[in-house]
């Protein structure tokens, strides 16, 4: 199975860069998901902490189309409430790192 998403060196979707805190926040979040949906009101309090916007869901709706742009739109998928890595837990470097340690 392929590395789709790096998050150890460099973060990278399936080998492109990508740039910036919130967008590579908003992956790491979704990877430590391990493959379930995260809901909504989570993922704003792990990217933005304690700055969070006063319209968080509109402005993780608008980060979620940036870093689709960036990594394609089957990154990031809908999910109920929340959003989930479009990759399987095997397919990102700090997951299989986890297994391989434990």
């Amino acid at each position: 199975m392929t590395i789709a998403l790096n998050l150890l060196a460099d973060v990278r979707w399936r080998g492109k860069p990508v740039a910036g805190d919130r967008p590579q926040a908003l992956l790491a979040a979704l990877a430590a998901g391990g493959g379930r949906s995260v809901r909504a009101e989570k993922l704003i309090d792990l990217v933005w902490g304690d700055e969070a916007p006063l319209n968080g869901m509109k402005s993780l709706q608008v980060l979620v189309a940036r870093a689709r742009n960036v990594c394609g739109p089957d990154a990031i998928v809908r999910d109920g409430g929340g959003y989930r890595l479009g990759a399987a837990p095997g397919e990102v470097d700090s997951a299989r790192l986890s297994r391989l340690v434990r």
